[in-house]
């Protein structure tokens, strides 16, 4: 893997007219040598890059990489296990037996097509990017919970996140559909099936994290979470909302 030194530049260029995903594929590969991340701190302190869009196991190699450097800019990062525990308690004292009762899985079936069905298949509706949850442990709240504030928590090595950069600038997140000799076949939110021929790809990360970014259910308000884990935990499909 060759170092290209105008990468960060032509990446960090076109990084406010990239969708969300593209940009967190963005910042993680810049994240994987000291030259790229010092490029991208320096972008987070111009505010090109917002803090809340560097994710927490990146701002943890940013800091292995740039030390001292990096929290002057970023401040210190939280730790993952207790994030995660406070987190995961938070939404248990909301998420009550009363409450879920009185939630509407109708609006938690849209806001799943709003959030989640861009990779998850539920009954049949949704893409085929990350694993189907039709069968999966909904009716446990702690599952749920885990795999909603922690979803990086124990991701399959079929679904692991891999980020290519080619050789002409251009950005791809997904997951490995196909791989030979000579090309490599995303699966990406946008399109179902991307073809790279390996000698075009400059820059090729895999990592332990999902796909699914961190916080999602921070972004919902109170509501919108507990229609969401209704719906999640129901046992068969329900009509969208009139």
């Amino acid at each position: 893997m060759v170092e290209n030194a105008t990468a960060p530049a032509v990446l960090l260029g076109r990084y406010q007219q990239m969708k969300p995903e593209l940009r967190r594929a963005v910042v993680e590969t810049l994240a994987t040598r000291k030259s790229y991340a010092q490029e991208l701190l320096a972008a987070v302190q111009k505010k090109t890059v917002s803090r809340e869009e560097v994710p927490t196991h990146v701002a943890r190699s940013l800091h292995s990489l740039l030390g001292e450097q990096f929290v002057k800019v970023f401040g210190k990062v939280r730790e993952g296990a207790q994030y995660r525990g406070k987190t995961i308690a938070k939404y248990k004292r909301q998420l009550t037996p009363a409450r879920i009762a009185d939630a509407e899985a109708s609006r938690g079936r849209a806001l799943f097509k709003k959030t989640c069905a861009s990779c998850h298949l539920l009954y049949g509706d949704g893409a085929k990017i990350g694993p189907d949850l039709t069968g999966s442990n909904r009716a446990n709240l702690d599952y749920i919970l885990l795999n909603s504030v922690a979803p990086s928590f124990d991701v399959p090595t079929g679904y692991k996140m891999v980020s290519i950069v080619t050789n002409q600038g251009r950005v791809l997140n997904g997951v490995i559909a196909e791989e030979d000799g000579t090309r490599v076949v995303l699966k990406t939110v946008e399109q179902p099936r991307v073809v790279i021929l390996k000698e075009d790809i400059d820059v090729r990360k895999i990592s332990d994290k999902s796909m699914m970014p961190d916080g999602q259910l921070d972004k919902m308000k109170q509501q919108e979470v507990t229609d969401l884990i209704k719906y999640l935990r129901t046992t068969e499909q329900v009509e969208l909302p009139q």
